[in-house]
């Protein structure tokens, strides 16, 4: 470039800016349509059974424009080669068009720029006498000091032109003191008076001044320059803004400029002064308006950008959230059910952003249709609260009598939506009178009781019926690595990727993309474009590697540019992470040592250098999960021909025969021998146990994280087997174990299968003597006590779990049975019954509640478990595995290959601080991607929502459900009509005759 054109670099660096935004804009389109075309002739091919998808791409579309968009790659890096040559000058603010250029004027004419300033008329006429060099700057000096006298002197006198006079943006001196915000109304008086025709010149975009004003917000600058616009009849009441000349390059007039930009005062003056009567008339003229032509050259407008915003003037408001435009727009008449053609309406905007002010504002003053659906999904403003997750919304849209009975275009309502996604007091306001009535006819005909053909198995379960044997670990380790974090506390939970503004930069429209590549590990690379979003939703899917050694992988995330024609040469920033570093704080290396603890997940925070100088840019989150393949004798793929196949509703017995609760029922203690001989006996096909690790990794069977039997809270994770066995003092252990006191000698309870009929059972148990029981709560105790003495409080009463009203299982006020492990449990149960081993293993809250500060490493722990499976099974016994903890789900999936995996989750019915346990959604999402059999899901959500059966057999999953509301015997047959595979019961005999009766 010329020295002696230096002035001009900034405004040729800004010029070159904006066409490199605007190459990047129609890359990404061209992007897009290639991404679009892809996918829908992938998925053409897997619907059709069909190899063509590289054919037709090559002759049908990689010949036309865009397609293959090379040019337009070229063209940006071009641009920014020549950016980056002009970034050794310094950069001006957007707000001024010649900052250099004046600077260096008043560096080598300091008298003529102090006299400018001063705007001191007869000095400047003395000075320009002199011979210096009279050239336009002056005009700029005198627009940025404000001198009016001057710049009149300058016109009139020495006959510099205004309207010649413009920048390398085309832009006139009028252009920059409106983008200058900050000017007073004198100095566009003056410009107006001396050259009328300023205000009608366009720039390079095809904007006028009263564009920027309307931008800037700038009410009186408005009121100025449109009345002279009306006054020199650039602008008449008639035709107002719908005159084509009034549009820009994107199609946008003064006014719609303003109300895309949030400008409330300056609109109010756009539509008091220029009469403006139809807002959404004005919008939609110039949305459908021909190609324009002006005198000085053809323009066209393309039909993509007339489309790129709302055609609603109060949806824009509702997007931005301004309260104050939305009052305005409604107020002047703009209509509130304007719908783009998607059908999306403005409420439906306010309801996405919760714009709640908005909302009432809609309903109040816009009178809105509470239930017009938009027309890709059908889903109405009530569906979309539900969706969303806004009970503030969703209670102000039933109170204006939003409608619940209606449903979408795949049959759904507004609480299927909100109890699908963990919403269930959303679902239960939205609940419609009858929810059976959008299940299946042949359901409904199975609910009232009408005849039907015998139910068979559907679609669903045979697919999730899988061949036995499936997809697992065998030599190497897998690493998974999920960027930002799932712990919703957690601020990477909603964006992974932090960058610094300085990086940024000035470009809004900069497209970046992540490279994410390892060394000493295999597996798929993905290349991610950013921003993804703030939603979870929206995050990329989890990152699977193998490795020998994950010790030694080194992860690398490159940031580069989306549209860079060579990815190598293209980096940007890198963050550089290796996995052995989480391990500096402990002593733990868990895929390395087996007697070692480990922390209960691993999280890394990377920070992001910049390429050209290594300077921080910004940080990058994840977190990451290492699973060791495990090996076993006897672990093989035999002959079976299924993991799981039924053709009816199974009953699980819950920890045996039931959960241990407060109430007058006589109950065997849950998690033991007696109570898993029990369900069985009593016909529960299978029953549910849990069990965790004692400090000497023996898995016992035992529910809570802590055990209190001894008067303290204290993590079972840190007893050995034999004091687990033995928590009661010396010489009590025997009552404990028996639940009869010593003295009384009463009938010992066989652990045995009887052989009887569940009423043998019955009067078995009641032939056994009452004497002894009595003192079965004062069991601590050991001495008999008198009904008459004041009652004693027991140590347990003093926990913190006991505080809490919890009943402990297996307590004293139950039929006590000694504590067992899962290896006397394998071989002491009968194989006829099936077990469902749930696999416990404390989240992250649920370790802060209980302060579990260490636990065994999530490897050892599963390796452990499956050990003892192994070494003591027998050959026909059927088992399924399943876990609240997802990892703990994916370790034992990926472990072997003869048992299926459920993914047991809350569905919403408790806050849980890990994303995946929060509702169905999430939980299927995982369980497909983890490969799991099915999930095993509360069974409040179920009956609430019954189509949610349907939903989750589509995906192939298998459905369990668990919960106190599945005792009641109408809620196990309803379950059983809607298709559910299982429920797990504490009131085995009552559910499983109920269930009998309805075969």
């Amino acid at each position: 470039y010329d020295k002696h054109r230096k002035d001009e670099s900034d405004e040729l660096s800004r010029a070159l800016k904006e066409t490199r935004s605007q190459m990047n804009k129609l890359l990404w389109f061209a992007e897009m349509n290639s991404k679009g075309f892809r996918k829908i002739l992938k998925k053409l091919d897997k619907k059709l059974g069909l190899e063509t998808q590289a054919i037709y791409w090559e002759t049908k579309v990689a010949v036309l424009p865009f397609a293959t968009p090379v040019h337009l790659k070229d063209g940006i890096e071009k641009l920014n080669d020549w950016i980056n040559n002009l970034s050794c000058l310094e950069q001006p603010s957007a707000s001024t068009t010649s900052t250099l250029k004046l600077a260096r004027f008043k560096a080598n004419n300091e008298d003529i720029a102090l006299t400018i300033q001063n705007d001191n008329v007869s000095d400047l006429q003395k000075l320009l006498k002199e011979g210096t060099k009279i050239d336009e700057t002056l005009l700029d000096l005198a627009v940025e000091h404000q001198s009016i006298q001057c710049l009149e002197f300058l016109k009139t006198k020495l006959g510099l032109d205004l309207l010649n006079y413009k920048d390398l943006n085309e832009r006139n001196l009028l252009h920059r003191v409106c983008i200058r915000s900050s000017s007073s109304l004198g100095i566009v008086e003056s410009l107006l008076s001396l050259e009328p025709e300023l205000s009608m010149q366009k720039d390079f975009a095809g904007r006028r001044p009263l564009h920027y004003a309307a931008e800037s917000n700038h009410a009186q600058l408005v009121n100025m320059l449109l009345n002279h616009a009306i006054k020199h009849g650039h602008y008449t009441i008639n035709a107002g803004f719908a005159d084509q000349t009034w549009q820009d390059r994107e199609g946008f007039t003064p006014l719609f400029y303003g109300i895309l930009h949030g400008s409330t005062e300056a609109v109010k003056e756009m539509l008091e002064v220029g009469h403006i009567t139809d807002i959404d008339e004005l919008i939609a003229s110039g949305q459908k308006s021909p190609p324009i032509e002006t005198d000085e050259q053809n323009e066209f407008l393309p039909d993509f950008a007339r489309s790129l915003h709302h055609p609603s003037s109060v949806a824009l408001a509702c997007k931005l959230g301004n309260l104050d435009l939305l009052k305005l727009l409604i107020s002047k008449g703009a209509s509130s059910d304007l719908a783009d053609e998607d059908g999306e309406t403005p409420l439906l905007f306010a309801i996405r952003s919760h714009f709640v002010e908005g909302v009432k504002v809609l309903i109040d003053q816009g009178c809105v249709n509470v239930n017009l659906p938009e027309k890709i999904n059908g889903w109405t403003p009530l569906m979309v609260a539900a969706i969303e997750g806004h009970r503030d919304i969703t209670e102000i849209l039933l109170t204006a009598n939003a409608d619940k009975e209606i449903i979408d275009n795949n049959e759904w309502t507004a609480s299927d939506h909100a109890v699908f996604r963990g919403f269930l007091d959303i679902g239960k306001l939205t609940k419609p009178a009858n929810p059976t009535r959008y299940v299946k006819p042949t359901v409904n005909a199975r609910l009232s009781g009408e005849n039907s053909p015998p139910r068979r198995t559907s679609k669903a379960v045979a697919r999730a019926s899988r061949v036995y044997g499936h997809k697992y670990l065998t030599d190497q380790c897998m690493i998974i690595i999920t960027l930002g974090s799932n712990d919703v506390r957690n601020p990477l939970c909603s964006k992974f990727i932090e960058l610094s503004k300085s990086f940024l930069g000035e470009d809004q429209h900069r497209r970046l993309s992540l490279s994410v590549s390892a060394t000493n590990a295999s597996g798929e690379f993905p290349i991610i474009d950013l921003p993804m979003g703030d939603f979870h939703s929206h995050w990329p899917e989890p990152i699977v590697l193998f490795a020998a050694r994950p010790e030694e992988v080194i992860l690398r995330f490159d940031l580069i540019d989306t549209f860079s024609s060579s990815r190598n040469n293209s980096i940007l920033a890198r963050g550089t992470s290796v996995l052995a570093a989480d391990f500096i704080f402990n002593n733990s290396k868990g895929f390395q040592n087996q007697t070692e603890r480990g922390s209960l997940r691993g999280r890394l925070t990377v920070p992001l250098v910049q390429a050209k100088d290594l300077e921080y840019v910004g940080t990058l989150g994840f977190e990451y999960f290492v699973i060791t393949p495990f090996k076993h004798k006897n672990m093989r793929i035999g002959d079976r021909y299924t993991y799981y196949k039924s053709v009816d509703t199974q009953v699980i017995g819950h920890r045996g025969s039931g959960m241990n609760r407060k109430g007058s029922r006589l109950q065997v203690g849950e998690n033991t021998v007696l109570a898993f001989v029990t369900a069985a006996s009593l016909g529960a096909e299978y029953v549910e146990f849990d069990v965790q690790l004692t400090k000497d990794l023996v898995p016992v069977v035992y529910h809570d994280f802590t055990v209190t039997e001894t008067g303290y809270d204290i993590p079972l994770n840190s007893i050995t087997l034999e004091q687990f066995l033995n928590l009661r003092r010396s010489g009590q252990i025997k009552e404990y174990h028996t639940g009869i006191k010593e003295g009384a000698h009463g009938t010992v309870i066989s652990t045995q299968r009887m052989n009887g009929s569940v009423d043998a059972f019955a009067d078995f148990s009641s032939s056994i003597p009452h004497t002894g029981r009595i003192n079965r709560s004062f069991s601590f105790t050991g001495t008999s006590s008198n009904t008459s003495s004041p009652k004693r409080h027991s140590p347990i009463d003093q926990t913190r779990f006991s505080k809490s009203g919890k009943v402990k299982g297996n307590g004293p006020e139950t039929i006590q049975a000694p504590f067992t492990t899962l290896a006397e449990t394998l071989r002491s149960v009968p194989k006829s019954a099936g077990f469902n081993i749930e696999v416990k293993y404390p989240m992250v809250d649920e370790a802060e509640q209980d302060e579990l500060n260490q636990f065994q490493e999530i490897n050892v722990y599963v390796d452990t478990i499956l050990e003892c499976v192994y070494d003591n099974v027998e050959e026909d016994r059927h088992i399924i595995f399943s876990s609240f903890h997802p990892e703990i789900c994916l370790a034992l999936n990926l472990k072997q290959p003869n048992y299926p995996v459920f993914f047991l989750t809350d569905a919403g019915t408790l806050p849980m601080a890990d994303v995946r346990c929060n509702s169905l959604q999430e939980a299927v999402r995982f369980a497909k991607q983890a490969d799991l059999l099915g999930i095993v899901a509360a069974s409040q959500p179920i009956l609430e929502a019954p189509k949610m059966v349907q939903v989750i057999k589509e995906t192939g999953l298998l459905l369990f459900t668990y919960g106190v509301l599945n005792n009641e015997v109408e809620n196990a047959i309803a379950q059983k009509c809607y298709g559910v595979d299982a429920v797990i019961v504490d009131s085995v005999l009552a559910i499983r005759k109920g269930l009998r009766g309805t075969d």
